[in-house]
């Protein structure tokens, strides 16, 4: 991102360059005429901007999309809004690569009462607090079972009509042009 600052469950703007990585995701995805029947996306407004430019670049606009907080990226915590390199200074550059690339290794715990914990956030007001994780790791165990509910919604027989052996999109965000 352009702060070099930890983002995670910040919310985000795309910055131009994302908007154009997005853009042109959907134009290559438009080219290999690839059509879905539904889409999934986290509650963060860059995953829903992603796929809203790419679902244009697709024409398929008014693509069945589910927003589930479970799709969030990797919450980090404590860490959430310190610049990377000032962070790695204070914690060591091996550390601070262990919080950042670790599948089971969760940063520093966001504390509940910090105004920048995410149960303040009016996004998750529907979302029972206790559910809303202090940081979690790249796969958390949530992130898991939402997965694996994904998939079993997507080829259960006693799926929903509209999702079972459905092509489902589900953008996934990496920190490019995030502002």
């Amino acid at each position: 991102n352009l702060e070099n600052r930890f983002t995670g469950w910040y919310d985000a703007e795309l910055t131009e360059q994302g908007k154009e990585e997005a853009k042109k995701s959907g134009q290559l995805i438009h080219q290999l005429n690839i059509n879905f029947e539904q889409a999934f996306t986290s509650f963060q407004k860059r995953a829903f901007n992603t796929l809203a430019i790419i679902l244009e670049e697709i024409d398929q606009k008014n693509l069945i999309t589910t927003k589930a907080w479970q799709l969030n990226e990797r919450h980090y915590g404590g860490l959430q809004g310190l610049n990377k390199a000032e962070t790695a200074k204070k914690y060591g550059e091996e550390q601070v690569m262990t919080w950042r690339r670790s599948y089971k290794t969760p940063p520093p715990d966001l504390d509940p009462s910090d105004p920048n914990h995410p149960i303040h956030n009016k996004i998750y007001k529907d979302i029972d607090p206790k559910l809303i994780p202090n940081s979690y790791s790249v796969i958390s165990s949530r992130q898991q079972e939402t997965l694996q509910g994904l998939e079993r919604m997507s080829i259960s027989p006693g799926a929903p009509k509209e999702t079972r052996g459905a092509r489902i999109f589900m953008p996934l965000q990496k920190k490019v042009g995030l502002e």
